[in-house]
């Protein structure tokens, strides 16, 4: 199996809005079931249930599962996955940092990207196949640079179930740069 396919396994676990296998409304104690019991309980303005799964070769999902408090069913899903081309560049014989940094602000990290690529445009194609063409923006207007390459899809379902896939490169943190794949599921 390659790396895409296995990204994209650890990702998606059923088809349509719920890829996780988890529907809105279901019980912290299914989350439970289907994800394990290796997470962090976050409490306050925002709690939710949060996993941690490291995936392909230097790739990590991380997954929050939303709840109200005082409440014991998920009301958003929120994936992310990250890859780190950084990483692929060095072994590749990269050394020279900035030549790194032109790499990214030229948008040219393709060949550092093939597994984190492949995964999103497979988890892309697959929502398409299952919910339709997707409403689509594109906007240098969130990190204000093209070679962000920011781009939003989202799918709008019955009972107000929104899910959005959102891609993007964040270089906002000091030397790191990372590809991004958000998965959001909530109600409208």
């Amino acid at each position: 199996m390659d790396i895409a396919t296995e990204i994209y396994n650890d990702i998606i676990k059923e088809e349509g809005f719920f890829f996780r296998g988890v529907p809105l409304g279901a019980s912290l104690d299914e989350v439970k079931e289907l994800e394990g019991f290796d997470y962090e309980e976050v409490l306050g303005s925002l709690p939710h249930y949060e996993y941690f799964i490291e995936t392909g070769e230097m790739e990590e999902i991380i997954i929050y599962y939303g709840f109200k408090e005082g409440e014991d069913t998920i009301n958003s899903i929120d994936l992310f996955l990250y890859a780190y081309p950084k990483i692929y560049w060095e072994d590749s014989g990269g050394e020279i940092i900035t030549d790194f940094f032109k790499l990214t602000q030229q948008g040219k990290l393709e060949e550092y990207s093939k597994h984190f690529d492949g995964a999103k445009n497979k988890i892309i194609q697959r929502l398409e196949d299952q919910l339709g063409k997707p409403e689509i923006v594109e906007t240098d207007n969130v990190f204000n640079q093209p070679y962000h390459k920011f781009k939003k899809y989202m799918w709008r379902g019955d009972n107000k179930v929104f899910l959005s896939a959102t891609e993007y490169i964040d270089d906002s943190k000091g030397d790191s740069v990372r590809n991004v794949l958000r998965l959001f599921l909530t109600k409208d």
